[in-house]
């Protein structure tokens, strides 16, 4: 997986992830089942103690479960602005009853460059 997702103001992409534990595929097919609540994207700028690009959308859809693959639909209510300097995002997994399982936080930065 890249470490950088980065955007221009205005742009519409899928972003596909394969979620991986102790460097192997998780199988999603148990939070499929539960629904997409059952996993969320959080991004946010570099200074901001909220996430504030995207809180906790419910904006993924499952590839392909048992190979860990989900996609997130970001569209352009998420980078209506431009974001000064670099953030940060993170997805969150939980059983469907809203305690995490896995928080998995990317190291590198989610930007979204002026068009």
């Amino acid at each position: 997986m890249s470490d950088k997702i980065r955007l221009t103001v205005g742009e519409q992409k899928v972003i596909t992830v394969t979620v991986k534990e102790s460097g192997t595929a998780k199988d999603l097919t148990t939070h499929e089942a539960v629904g997409l609540a059952a996993i969320k994207m959080y991004a946010r700028t570099g200074d901001s103690s909220t996430w504030d690009v995207i809180d906790g959308a419910s904006i993924a859809a499952y590839t392909t479960a048992a190979s860990g693959i989900v996609t997130f639909q970001i569209t352009t209510t998420h980078t209506a602005a431009a974001m000064a300097g670099k953030a940060h995002w993170r997805m969150e997994l939980n059983d469907g009853a809203g305690t995490p399982e896995i928080v998995w936080t990317d190291r590198g930065t989610f930007e979204i460059a002026p068009a």
